[in-house]
């Protein structure tokens, strides 16, 4: 099977790697609230759609030659760190 080649510019590697940091993000945060909470009835549907995600999406993380590359990922981080934070506060108000 052929490996997919992600050597593109940051303006077109920036949504998906962004998308894939914060189902990350939302993947870590729903197996936190199942174990600590024990919440696993509510959040099942949540924690296994971002897992699905992530799986179809492990060869933009893999590494390798054509991998994303290290200079398109801080735009991403910035960008998730906000929607995260901005998400977080809207939920709290």
């Amino acid at each position: 099977m052929g490996r997919l080649n992600f050597q593109a510019s940051t303006m077109i590697l920036a949504p998906i790697v962004s998308l894939i940091i914060l189902h990350m993000v939302s993947f870590i945060g729903g197996a936190a609230r199942i174990f600590i909470e024990g919440s696993w009835n509510e959040t099942f549907g949540q924690v296994f759609l971002s897992l699905h995600i992530l799986m179809v999406n492990y060869p933009v993380l893999r590494k390798g030659k054509g991998r994303v590359p290290t200079s398109a990922t801080p735009l991403p981080l910035v960008t998730t760190n906000f929607l995260v934070c901005f998400g977080h506060m809207d939920l709290k108000c």
